[in-house]
C-alpha cells in the first residue's frame, strides 16, 4: 500500500487525515511532544553512543539527541518530512527494508503501527539484530486515545499484543514511563526494575 506523509498529513492545517501542523514542540491538535526528555532518558539511562529513531518525521529527537552528544540518526519514509528536518542526519528510508547497521538504541515512537501486520514480525526481528542494548517504543493501542485522526495507521492492536509481539522478537522488559513509552533490552531480565 502506498503511503502519503506529505504535506498535507504532516502541516495542511485543515486536513481530515494528520497531524494538522507538526511542529517541535507540538502538534495541530494541541499534543505535546517530549524530544527532550527521551534524548536526556537515553543519554542518562541508556548508553552515550548511538540512536537510530525510526520514522524520524522532521528528525525533532534526532536534533535532540545530537545536542547532548549522541551521534544520533533518522530514517522516515516521508520524503516531505525528510525535506524539512532539523538535522542533516536523517535520510529518506523504508524500515520494511531493514536496518543494517548497528546502533545501541533504537526508537520508534509511534511509528510502527504504520507497517502492514503480515510485516510486523520480520520488522521486529531485524530492529532486536540491530539494537545493540535497547530498544525504546510507543504506540496508540487499541482502546486509547488518539488526537491525530489517521487513515494511514495499519495496526489497531491492543497493548498486550504489542508486548507479545515485541518480546517474540526476543527483547525483555526494561521499564515503562509514566509518558506511555516502553524501553526494551536485548538483554537478560533486570532484576532491579
Amino acid at each position: 500500500m502506498e503511503y502519503n506523509f506529505d504535506w498535507d498529513y504532516f502541516d495542511n492545517p485543515t486536513s481530515k487525515s494528520g497531524y494538522q501542523g507538526y511542529y517541535y514542540d507540538y502538534t495541530g491538535e494541541g499534543e505535546q511532544l517530549p524530544w527532550k526528555a527521551v534524548a536526556r532518558y537515553i543519554k542518562n539511562n541508556l548508553c552515550s553512543g548511538s540512536v537510530l529513531d525510526i520514522g524520524c518525521a522532521k528528525g525533532y529527537l534526532v536534533f535532540e539527541a545530537e545536542q547532548i552528544g549522541l551521534k544520533a540518526f533518522g530514517y522516515d519514509i516521508s520524503t516531505y518530512a525528510i525535506q524539512h528536518a532539523i538535522s542533516r542526519n536523517c535520510i529518506v528510508k523504508d524500515i520494511c527494508h531493514g536496518i543494517h547497521k548497528k546502533f545501541d538504541v533504537i526508537v520508534a515512537l509511534g511509528t510502527l503501527i504504520y507497517i502492514e501486520e503480515n510485516k510486523i514480525d520480520k520488522v521486529l526481528k531485524n530492529i532486536f539484530d540491530y539494537a545493540g542494548n535497547y530498544f525504546v517504543f510507543s504506540a496508540y493501542f487499541q482502546g486509547g486515545k488518539q488526537n491525530v485522526k489517521d487513515k494511514q495507521r495499519k495496526i489497531t492492536k491492543t497493548k498486550l499484543w504489542w508486548i507479545r509481539k515485541i518480546m517474540k522478537a526476543g527483547f525483555r522488559l526494561y521499564e515503562e514511563k509514566e509518558w506511555g513509552i516502553v524501553f526494551y533490552t536485548v538483554k537478560e531480565n533486570r532484576t532491579d526494575v
